[in-house]
């Protein structure tokens, strides 16, 4: 191998039972020109012999140095003097990483010409199998030096396992890690961010690192937890000596008291009371001694703390000493008792989780009415959409049908008046009310563009069709780059669909993929133009709404931008509004006294954010269909939502504002490239000003480009769109299911690192197997397994065990009595309907997934 351009540095000390895992993720990194320097500190099990033979197998990466014990620092010193490397990087022997992660690391930091990169990791807590996120974003004080951003120190954590260091920068600046004491990771990590060049960050999590191991100092409370103070205190000397660093005490005073706090918060963990009053002593001492002022650190009690109750106690040896009498199992139960009051509390706002037992008790009691509709868009946010359209369109061409809309408590009086406006005689129900559970258990039709409640299971006899709303341009389902697992009721309500209808054969062919629907759809596909289109070959309708809203002398121009975030990941919506009020504010500004912005936003995301105080800007009227009054706009600004699809009927001007595409393409990922479409494009506010100067002359239309995407994307549009799609469903008396091959089923356990994929290689090599994941189950280890090997090759589904039970079904499952035989069979059809099972192995082998097994009889297959 040529000169590695990282050299790793790992030592080990008997971790025979982790080390495997930890050396095949390094021998298997992307980054090939890469050193893996293994230091055994005289392992006394076979942690020597596991290393060696990584070294036998992959002789030009790893090296493998024996050395008397001496400690991890010693050892990370030796292998930073051994080290050929243009970057350095440690790993901790017990945890493992990511295959792309020093690529990533060494790419942004050779880019970038900075000294540190550093990236997010996950906390895995092997007994349970959950992952914590730790060190996401803070992006705004990235690519900078300390100098230039103080807080680097602040938000990037102590430990040096998941950050990559120049190593000339680590040599000319002397730091080493300091021996005969831990935490020398922090004094390490912290000298080098103060005297860094640059620090960039690649904001993933490619590290994962194992939560308080048995063995493991900071599993146990002990003296070692005292050398702390004397590695604060060298790292306060060494600020004290250089000007530079001096300038910065304030940061190095907040991450001094954070670490030492920290300590007296785990005092309930150790069972020796003069060691705990040891402790307490120790911190305030070693507090007014280095830092005479840290109670009024503003930093630390306003940030870090903000609200919280009790804060101002903390100041207090007082406090800290009655603190340290409370047993540590005492707390373990308060906080169970706390997080259960929670849970409770979150169980009754949620009504659906209250309500679901009605619907299954009258899917049980209630049959079916013949002539009743349900209709829903977007959870009751809207009535917009094509489930409107095929309302309207049934409400005009017959008097027979009960028709009922879904609606959200907030939305009643909106949407009553929007279905006045249009003469629409439906009933509304509240979403997840009483009503709206009869409704979707007695309705012989059901007309939706995204999904039911995650319970719902389609009767016999109902017919159900599912319009979904649009051609995915973002990656779906079991390609998002974030949170597979959000396809889960997703995914099960297209396999409940009589009717799934797709405006091109493109999309069709997507969401088959996206959703493994191929293997597990056994209903009716339908390629036809969405019934919300009809509208847009209506130029009368267009111009009525410009005459009625008192636009026909202005440039009514449509933003309707798309929906970034994740069900399965925290949105910080406050963040959110911000960065979209402030774009607006520049939008306004950039419009002239002729033009007007009608703004549209996701329906997540409409009652979240208030549209008031803009010159130009207004959002789109309440009274109106979203596509009826889109139609009448004169030109589109959007970003990745499909509604440019729907407007592009039209030929008017669209405008793609892809001004966070690099951020959107990781994040979310996109299987259209927006440069691909035969429309205008815009990458900054300078680009959107031209277009907004003279909309027409701007970026001229590729007219042999564009009747390329017409034939590909619209030519399954017509004015007839909702009347074909109404016939279809309302009318034709077709067959709704149709059989497919058995399936071989395969109930898969949580999977936490590479000893997983022996059972994902058996069901993907198995040409009848379908993998069944647990939602709770998902983890980022399987989900970077999924996107990078197994997608192409493994049909799955993803499910949640929200059984359709009665009330007094739940209560006897909550109190241990056994479920009946038909229980776990509307279980399995609610998971999997319609599909024929040939056979089951049982990877899980919990309670549930027997359950289910002996509900089909079947036997299960080894």
């Amino acid at each position: 191998m040529n000169t590695p351009l990282v050299s790793v540095i790992v030592p080990i000390y008997n971790v025979e039972q982790y080390l495997h895992r930890c050396l095949n993720s390094l021998a298997h990194q992307t980054l090939n020109e890469i050193e893996i320097i293994v230091i055994d500190d005289g392992s006394t099990d076979n942690s020597l012999n596991i290393a060696k033979s990584f070294e036998k197998k992959y002789p030009d990466q790893f090296i493998v140095i024996q050395k008397d014990n001496s400690g991890v620092a010693d050892s990370r010193n030796m292998g930073i003097l051994q080290a050929k490397g243009k970057y350095l990087g440690f790993v901790d022997s017990d945890d493992f990483v990511d295959e792309t992660m020093y690529e990533k690391l060494f790419m942004k930091a050779n880019q970038q010409n900075a000294d540190i990169s550093v990236c997010a990791y996950y906390g895995l807590n092997e007994k349970n199998g959950t992952f914590r996120p730790f060190q996401f974003g803070r992006m705004e004080f990235f690519n900078k030096s300390m100098k230039e951003a103080p807080e680097l120190l602040r938000v990037n954590s102590s430990y040096v396992w998941h950050k990559l260091f120049r190593r000339e920068f680590i040599i000319d600046n002397c730091i080493t890690f300091p021996t005969g004491v831990i935490f020398e990771d922090m004094y390490f990590a912290w000298i080098a961010i103060s005297k860094a060049n640059k620090i960039v960050k690649v904001d993933e999590a490619l590290y994962y690192h194992v939560l308080s191991r048995q063995g493991s100092y900071m599993s146990s409370y002990s003296m070692k937890l005292f050398h702390l103070f004397d590695v604060l205190e060298m790292i306060q000397n060494e600020f004290l000596n250089d000007e530079d660093m001096k300038k910065h005490m304030d940061m190095l005073e907040f991450v001094s008291i954070k670490h030492s706090i920290m300590r007296l918060q785990d005092l309930p963990k150790c069972p020796n009371q003069k060691l705990k009053k040891a402790m307490i002593k120790k911190v305030f001492d070693f507090l007014d001694e280095k830092y005479p002022n840290w109670r009024t650190n503003k930093i630390f009690f306003e940030e870090q703390f903000g609200n919280r109750t009790g804060k101002n106690l903390i100041k207090y040896r007082m406090f800290w000493n009655i603190y340290r009498f409370i047993p540590y199992k005492g707390m373990q139960i308060g906080k169970k008792c706390i997080m259960f009051i929670s849970k409770a509390k979150n169980l009754i706002k949620k009504w659906e989780h209250i309500s679901e037992f009605s619907y299954a008790r009258m899917c049980k009691t209630k049959p079916l009415i013949e002539n009743r509709v349900l209709f829903e868009s977007f959870h009751g946010t809207t009535v917009s959409d094509s489930p409107f359209a095929m309302m309207k369109e049934l409400q005009d061409t017959s008097s027979n049908y009960e028709l009922i809309i879904a609606t959200k408590k907030n939305k009643i009086s909106e949407h009553q008046n929007l279905l006045n406006h249009y003469g629409i005689k439906a009933k509304l129900v509240i979403i997840y009310s009483k009503d709206y559970q009869e409704a979707l258990a007695t309705s012989k039709f059901l007309v939706n563009n995204v999904s039911w409640p995650p319970y719902f299971a389609l009767r016999e006899g109902q017919k159900y069709i599912n319009t979904w709303h649009g051609t995915p341009m973002k990656t779906l389902g079991k390609k998002r780059q974030l949170a597979i697992q959000d396809m889960s009721n997703m995914q099960r309500n297209f396999l409940h669909s009589t009717h799934l209808l797709f405006p091109n054969e493109y999309t069709k062919k997507s969401m088959f993929e996206d959703y493994n629907l191929e293997k597990l759809y056994c209903g009716n596909s339908i390629v036809q133009g969405y019934p919300r289109n009809t509208i847009f070959f209506n130029q009368k309708s267009a111009q009525e709404i410009r005459k009625k809203y008192n636009f026909n002398d202005k440039q009514a121009i449509a933003y309707m931008p798309t929906w970034q975030g994740s069900a399965s990941y925290a949105i910080d919506m406050k963040k959110i509004e911000e960065d979209m009020l402030h774009y607006l504010k520049h939008i306004d500004e950039l419009l002239r006294d002729n033009q007007i912005m009608f703004i549209h936003l996701h329906s997540l995301l409409e009652d979240k954010i208030e549209i008031k105080g803009f010159k130009h800007i207004q959002k789109f009227p309440e009274l109106e269909d979203n596509n009826y009054f889109l139609n009448a706009c004169d030109a589109l600004i959007t970003d990745y939502s499909s509604v440019l699809f729907d407007y592009s009927l039209t030929g008017k001007k669209i405008l793609l504002d892809l001004h966070d595409k690099e951020k959107y393409q990781n994040e979310t990922g996109l299987q259209i490239q927006p440069e691909d479409l035969p429309f205008a494009k815009a990458y900054s506010l300078s680009d959107i000003q031209l277009f907004l100067n003279d909309i027409n002359a701007y970026q001229p239309v590729d007219v042999e480009k564009f009747n390329s995407y017409k034939g590909k994307f619209l030519k399954w549009d017509s004015s007839n769109n909702t009347k074909i799609i109404n016939d279809l469903f309302f009318k034709e008396d077709s067959k709704c299911h149709y059989e497919k091959e058995p399936v071989h089923l395969y109930f898969m356990k949580k999977i936490i690192d590479e000893s997983g994929l022996p059972d994902l290689d058996r069901v993907a090599n198995d040409p009848k197997g379908v993998a069944i994941f647990h939602r709770n189950d998902f983890t980022p280890v399987l989900q970077r397994y999924l996107l990078r090997k197994y997608n192409d090759k493994l049909c799955f589904l993803v499910s949640d065990k929200r059984m359709q039970l009665t009330l007094k079904e739940k209560v006897c499952k909550i109190f241990g009595f056994k479920l009946s035989e038909k229980a776990y069979q509307l279980e399995m059809h609610r998971i999997l309907p319609f599909v024929e099972i040939s056979q089951i192995t049982d990877f899980q082998k919990s309670a549930y997934t027997r359950n289910l097994i002996n509900g089909l009889h079947l036997k299960e297959v080894e």
